[in-house]
């Protein structure tokens, strides 16, 4: 794919709030870049954005979605994620560990083969292949097992020193030293990724974006619309999606007002919303 830099790009922020329990949150988003083809990674590192489209690995800026190409050739990729100043990434069955400069590359360990989750903590990588949990180190790619079982993973993320991931449709904590879990909320049907913002978990399930508690699993609606979603991410307060070949930003912050002081309810969906999955 050649990438033509584009000039004067039209930008459209649309605002909804969705208030849960007395809290307000601000469903605002905006366009920052498209043509984002075929995407099979995305992370969020040091205040930029990575993500790997048409087997090419991208550095993003997060400001305005403007981009530069660091490697390519990364085929078939199933996982990434990024820790300690470093990209890791997953392509045919292969882990690599990638320099956030200049995208050059180095192998640590292969035979990852049908992974569907990926993620860091504390200085070490977990990886999901054939259902298995794995810590893996990040300096050699060695590794150990430490529980099965997880089929149809379809978000994985980090967050209060623990793992959470999607199985199933079922949301669950897990720990970083063993494996074990416990199921936290149910019903997450078509999720694409997960993220974390402090405490909180990210994800879009079923085109709709939502807030999730890694105490309880509880969950709040944030917006809808989101089509096609191949990846989200997070730097800082603000949440990054690319949905229907578009990257967009999100800005998730509580207004910090009550529910009483909204004096009209959020605006119907729009029907000409660019996210919408074109027939």
């Amino acid at each position: 794919m050649r990438r033509i830099p584009v000039i004067g790009c039209f930008t459209m922020a649309v605002y909804m709030i969705i208030f849960i329990s007395g809290t307000v949150f601000s469903g605002d988003y905006k366009e920052l870049s498209d043509t984002w083809r075929d995407v099979t990674g995305i992370t969020a590192l040091d205040g930029k954005l990575y993500i790997v489209s048409e087997d090419i690995l991208y550095e993003v800026n997060k400001v305005n979605g403007a981009y530069k190409k660091l490697s390519d050739t990364w085929r078939e990729v199933t996982g990434m994620t990024s820790l300690d100043g470093k990209l890791y990434i997953v392509s045919e069955e292969i882990l690599y560990e990638a320099n956030k400069a200049n995208g050059a590359y180095k192998k640590l360990s292969d035979t990852w083969r049908d992974v569907t989750g990926m993620t860091s903590l504390d200085g070490k990588l977990y990886i999901v292949s054939e259902e298995i949990l794995y810590e893996v180190n990040k300096v050699n790619g060695a590794y150990k097992k430490l529980s099965d079982t997880w089929s149809n993973v379809t978000g994985m993320a980090s967050a209060a020193g623990k793992l959470y991931a999607v199985s199933g449709e079922i949301l669950y904590e897990v720990s970083k030293t063993d494996g074990a879990y416990k199921q936290l909320s149910d019903t997450w049907a078509d999720v694409r990724g997960m993220t974390s913002i402090g405490n909180k978990l990210y994800m879009v399930s079923a085109e709709v974006l939502y807030e999730a508690t890694t105490s309880s699993g509880d969950y709040a609606k944030i917006s809808d619309m989101w089509s096609d979603v191949a990846g989200i991410a997070a730097i800082g307060d603000t949440l990054y999606i690319v949905s229907a070949e578009k990257l967009y930003e999100s800005d998730i912050t509580t207004t910090g007002q009550k529910e009483e002081e909204i004096d009209s309810p959020a605006p119907k969906a729009n029907k000409n919303d660019p996210r919408r999955k074109k027939k």
